[in-house]
């Protein structure tokens, strides 16, 4: 059975004040909600990943991910992808314990409706990224 742990630190303001803890509520499904002009927030997200079949196996997924406000409606953010893998006697993946540069990944979302001034929510998000490491067993890809 393949657990997940994701621990979110939310929301440290780097334009000038003070962090404040906030919350993914819906885990990986992003909203809706924009960030306000020139207001910043860096989010650090860890997704611990145990067990195998057969060996021993734990994968820890690092991202770091920092978010900008361009306008009221306009936000980009830019995240830094790591990999901690440790894999021994995993049938189809090599022995390997080691921390590795995974890869970039950076989106752009504008807001179209609000959901707190209007009936729903709605946004346009683009993303892409780079992602140079595979993050089930670490092994090299090239992926963008």
């Amino acid at each position: 059975m393949n657990k997940r742990l994701l621990l979110s630190v939310a929301s440290l303001a780097v334009c000038g004040g003070a962090a404040h803890a906030d919350e993914q509520l819906f885990g990986f499904v992003r909203g809706a909600e924009t960030l306000p002009k020139g207001k910043a927030e860096v989010y650090q997200f860890i997704t611990y990943r145990p067990g195998k079949d057969t060996g021993s196996y734990h994968a820890l997924d690092f991202d770091t991910e920092i978010e900008c406000g361009f306008t009221d409606r306009f936000q980009s953010s830019l995240a830094v992808v790591n990999h901690y893998n440790s894999n021994t006697n995993v049938e189809g993946l090599d022995d390997l314990n080691s921390f590795q540069f995974g890869g970039v990944e950076f989106s752009s979302k504008y807001r179209v409706l609000s959901p707190f001034k209007d009936p729903s929510g709605l946004a346009l998000r683009l993303e892409g990224g780079y992602l140079q490491r595979d993050e089930v067993g670490g092994l090299p890809q090239q992926e963008g």
